[in-house]
Formats: C-alpha cells, sequence, structure tokens
C-alpha cells in the first residue's frame, strides 16, 4: 500500500477515534443536562425501584429515563452505579459506630497505625 493511503488511514482512524472520545465525554460529563449534587430522598426510591425492577443494569436504568426530572436533567448510569454500591446497597451499615466496633478500629489503628489496607483487612 502506497504511503499516501496508509496516511489516509491513519487519519481516518485518528478522526474516528476522536469523534468516539468527544461523544463518551459528553454523554458522561460535560453534557449540561447531567444533574450534580447530592441526591435526593426521591431519587434514592426511584432508583432503588428500578434496580428492584431491572437489576443491576445501569444503562437499561438510565434509558428508562426513571431518573429524569421535568426538566430534563438527568443521572448517568456511573452515578446511579456509585450511588447504589456506596449508599443504597445493603451491605452498608448506617448510624452511629458502637462501642465495640470503636474499640476494633482503635485496637486496629494501635496495631497498623495509618496503613489505612492492613487497618481494613483486620477490621473489616
Amino acid at each position: 500500500m502506497p504511503k499516501t493511503q496508509q496516511l489516509r488511514k491513519k487519519t481516518q482512524n485518528l478522526i474516528k477515534n476522536y469523534f468516539q472520545q468527544c461523544t463518551h465525554r459528553w454523554k458522561k460529563s460535560t453534557d449540561p443536562r447531567i444533574k450534580r449534587g447530592g441526591w435526593t430522598v426521591d431519587e434514592d426510591i426511584k432508583l432503588l425501584r428500578a434496580v428492584q425492577e431491572m437489576g443491576e443494569e445501569w444503562a437499561r436504568i438510565r434509558d428508562s429515563k426513571v431518573l429524569e426530572d421535568a426538566d430534563g436533567t438527568f443521572r448517568t448510569d456511573m452515578q446511579m452505579r456509585d450511588r447504589f454500591h456506596n449508599a443504597l446497597s445493603h451491605g452498608h451499615i448506617r448510624g452511629p459506630w458502637t462501642e465495640e466496633e470503636d474499640k476494633l478500629l482503635e485496637e486496629g489503628h494501635r496495631i497498623y497505625g495509618n496503613q489505612v489496607f492492613l487497618l481494613c483487612q483486620a477490621v473489616c
């Protein structure tokens, strides 16, 4: 293949990749309709219902527009996944620490200091 054809093909691939990257960035972070900030109780309830109905299929939940507001703002699939796993899933214990948990943490810190990974392995 002559050099001009090789150069043309490389240029086309660069343009294609650039377009894909721009589209991804727009959809995931720069679209002004993406809702930012704290979650409301209503959003949490809608998300929990959607996960119960559709499972942890975040793109499907996003496309169902169950969390889209009247003004057109919405949450991304990554926001939904993070909210569910970091705040709403059953594995999270909410509320103040118990005395036993405090003692366990203090003992772990006395042994491991600020080595958070080792401390978590011992305490969790």
